[in-house]
């Protein structure tokens, strides 16, 4: 090593020390110098005339061409993450891309930021539940031995670069950290709760969202205690309840024999969330349960003639659940008509609804029925469908329902447990039900917001799809 060139360490990581005391093994401490910014490098090459080795580790600084050429052995950076996530903050979108591996990379610096040849890759598995803060953290610890292990090497200028090891994968910057945290007013809690394990860094705001040209920072989790509340209206209680059901009575479906063994006719009114009742369908089919999926024409929630909406309804249909037609008779002015109108009118509806998803529609339910429409419209059987709102079906059937999202009556979880019902009539929408406790409102608000998603996600694509830009405010970064 040259007398008068120094070995320079830059970096503004606690661990500089640690790099620094390991160099002092092998150099004399004089010939060492521990700088945090570019500038600094620049007096050094101006009091010393050039640099012996350049070694960076967890800096943000660059360091430009003229530097690296007044450098009189090797330039290597340390750069916390694997070789597929080249660029910034590559611990965040890491953690977000839900990775198994990671690793870190040692290599040769030149100009261009996360290009240089590879010398080295270290790599180790992420552990469950690890948060992008986390990640950092635990990659100092594995980038602190790979440096140790090459140190020697380094100090000596005698490393090379190992063709085995390739930069890939997008280079980001800080704008595209920036535009990871802002939240949209649409967003899941799974996506939210994806992001705030990703991208938070505790003493950081760093996640916020943006509404009528207010920035708001997101601050901290909320517990609200009524939670509990709401514990019964979840997939896995729907899991439970299925499980419980099936030990006690049969599921039919309303058009097999009601024979006088117990049973239930278990029925799904699907007035808002074609997407939930396909969550339920599944849970279902992997009971070996099958029950009758109700569709409503004239929903204001969905719509039959959305591509993503049919292929729920396929899915469910290739599961062997049974569909009826849920009919709004009040919406289409029924009220007013006579029974045979109105029975016209559901004869109508169940030929479109069987041509909107080419099944074979079987039984029928009201939405919202007054009590003139169940006193006058009670048959059994109404336009070749059979009626779950018969007269005979209400003799026969202990009927219980999670209308408006709560236990108005009865919890349907008590019904099924008394031994004394043995022929059940339980109605759920699909929509209450919810991977995670919520109150009966924000179930609703999880299911607009979804859709919401969708539809901006629908345009975007669309415009992409026609060359045409899709513009929203200029993004505003801090």
């Amino acid at each position: 090593m040259s007398k008068n060139y120094p070995i320079v360490v830059l970096s503004d990581a606690k661990v500089i020390n640690v790099i620094i005391n390991d160099l002092k093994n092998l150099v004399s401490p004089d010939l060492i110098i521990g700088i945090k910014k570019t500038k600094d490098l620049h007096s050094t090459i101006k009091k010393f005339g050039k640099i012996e080795t350049l070694i960076s580790y967890g800096t943000s600084q660059i360091v430009s061409k003229d530097i690296l050429e007044r450098v009189n052995k090797v330039a290597v950076n340390l750069h916390a993450a694997s070789p597929n996530y080249p660029g910034r903050d590559p611990h965040h979108f890491a953690i977000y891309d839900d990775v198994d591996d990671y690793g870190v990379t040692l290599h040769f610096m030149d100009e261009k930021v996360d290009s240089g040849n590879i010398i080295d890759v270290l790599y180790f598995p992420i552990p469950k539940e690890t948060s992008g803060e986390d990640l950092l953290d635990l990659t100092e610890k594995y980038a602190l031995k790979l440096l140790f292990k090459w140190l020697p090497y380094i100090v000596k200028g005698n490393v090379k670069n190992n063709s085995k090891f390739v930069w890939s994968g997008q280079k980001r910057g800080r704008k595209q950290f920036l535009m990871m945290t802002q939240l949209r007013s649409t967003i899941s809690k799974e996506e939210i709760d994806k992001k705030i394990k990703s991208f938070h860094v505790n003493g950081f705001n760093n996640l916020s969202i943006d509404i009528h040209e207010n920035r708001f920072r997101w601050e901290k989790k909320l517990f609200h205690e009524d939670k509990i509340n709401w514990h019964d209206f979840t997939e896995a209680k729907y899991s439970d309840l299925l499980d419980f059901t099936k030990k006690r009575m049969k599921f039919l479906f309303f058009t097999d024999d009601w024979k006088d063994f117990p049973h239930t006719l278990w029925r799904h009114d699907v007035d808002i969330s074609p997407h939930r009742a396909l969550s339920l369908a599944k849970i279902e089919q992997s009971k070996g349960i099958k029950t009758t999926y109700f569709i409503q024409l004239d929903s204001i929630f969905y719509d039959l003639n959305d591509p993503s909406v049919i292929r729920c309804l396929d899915e469910i249909k290739g599961m062997n659940h049974q569909f009826g037609l849920h009919y709004h008779i009040n919406s289409n002015g029924d009220g007013n008509l006579s029974t045979i109108e109105a029975k016209k009118n559901i004869f109508n509806a169940k030929n479109l609804l069987e041509k909107k998803i080419k099944t074979q529609i079987k039984a029928l339910s009201f939405h919202n029925p007054s009590k003139e429409v169940l006193s006058t419209l009670n048959q059994q059987e109404i336009s070749g469908l059979v009626n779950s709102y018969s007269s005979k079906l209400a003799e026969k059937y202990q009927y219980c329902s999670d209308s408006n999202g709560y236990w108005r009556h009865k919890s349907l979880f008590d019904v099924v447990s008394d031994d004394n019902v043995r022929f059940l009539h339980a109605l759920t929408h699909p929509v209450w039900w919810t991977p995670e406790p919520l109150p009966p409102l924000k179930r609703i608000e999880r299911c607009a917001n979804g859709r919401a998603e969708y539809m901006i996600n629908m345009h975007k694509k669309t415009s992409q799809e026609h060359g045409r830009k899709c513009q929203g405010w200029k993004p505003i970064f801090e």
